[in-house]
């Protein structure tokens, strides 16, 4: 997933989608928020439970911006 290219690395298996769900921690993302899957453009449509994910994220806690 995109984000902003600063703020904390998040990086785990995705396991829901109340935003994105990854290592305990809701990720907040807008529909057009870039998302590159093996270096090839995507959406955030595209992900799936099990898929390990790499976001950008700003924030704090157990919700964060991506």
């Amino acid at each position: 997933m995109g984000g902003t290219g600063r703020g904390t690395e998040v990086e785990g298996v995705v396991t829901g989608f109340a935003s994105v769900c990854v290592n305990g921690i809701e990720l907040h993302y807008q529909p057009g928020t870039p998302v590159t899957i093996h270096g090839k453009p995507g959406s955030p449509r595209d992900l799936a439970v099990g898929q390990v994910v790499r976001v950008q994220a700003e924030g704090s806690g157990e919700q964060m911006q991506v």
